[in-house]
């Protein structure tokens, strides 16, 4: 299904009429021009027809993805199914590296590393190091991209445990004003309390206490909403953390750790 098909559909099943959908933007016979795929509109008018349809852009994104047969998206479904579920792994990574080759797509040296993540913390599979050589080109790469979206956001927080001190130089502090351009997106803003906790994960390895403590007011800030409670659990679990190493008290993470089982962690 195309973009014009799409759209046919949704306006029929809400009950608008090509003339409701066209006022002050385009006309009735591009409308129909477009829905039967003889025409093109531009990104403007597609915005407004959303607008009017009362459609979000993302929801419609994934209700485009659905009929489609698009590669990224089939790679990102089986890689689940191919690395946990099936023990599929090795054929998967092998697969992703021939795509990474023919068409130099960052995107699939990044399922590449995640795959090789993944794949390390699993018992039947034995270890696959992550090389600097790939770290280095997502690093470059980001290093390139001035205006950081939703992909490159997720994997630099997905990278951020496998970059060491030379390859991690991009200031939290930047990366949090990436994040809170898209403060009104669910999706950015579970993508940003992951960053938050690997980030305060890797303060307290690297032993930067005062880190912590930004690190810690931003998940707090950002953990208000009660659709973010596993980030406001993660708060209070690593505020105790930190009590405790700079010995106000003595803390025991156990119950915490047990509703993170209960959690399916």
């Amino acid at each position: 299904m195309n973009h014009g098909e799409m759209i046919k559909k949704m306006r029929i099943t809400r009950g608008i009429s090509r003339k409701e959908l066209t006022k002050d933007a385009i006309s009735i016979s591009t409308l129909q021009r477009f829905e039967n795929e003889d025409a093109k509109i531009d990104i403007d008018n597609m915005w407004i027809i959303l607008n009017r349809l009362n459609i979000q852009i993302d929801e419609y994104y994934l209700e485009y993805n659905h009929y489609q047969s698009n590669k990224k998206e089939m790679y990102r479904s089986k890689f689940r199914d191919y690395i946990v579920l099936s023990n599929r792994g090795k054929t998967f990574l092998e697969e992703l590296q021939r795509e990474y080759i023919v068409t130099n797509d960052i995107f699939y040296l990044y399922l590449v590393i995640q795959a090789k993540a993944v794949m390390n913390r699993l018992p039947n599979y034995s270890a696959i190091p992550i090389t600097k050589e790939e770290l280095k080109s997502i690093h470059d790469y980001l290093d390139r991209v001035n205006q950081w979206g939703y992909f490159e956001l997720a994997m630099y927080t997905n990278c951020l445990a496998f970059f060491n001190s030379e390859l991690r130089l991009f200031n939290y502090h930047d990366v949090v004003s990436q994040f809170r351009k898209f403060k009104n997106s669910p999706k950015h803003n579970l993508a940003f309390i992951k960053f938050l906790i690997n980030s305060i994960l890797l303060a307290f390895e690297d032993e930067h206490l005062d880190e912590v403590v930004d690190l810690l007011g931003y998940l707090y800030d950002i953990t208000n909403d009660s659709d973010f409670i596993k980030g406001r659990l993660y708060w209070k679990f690593f505020s105790r953390l930190y009590q405790s190493i700079t010995g106000k008290f003595e803390f025991d993470g156990s119950m915490t750790i047990e509703v993170f089982k209960l959690l399916g962690y």
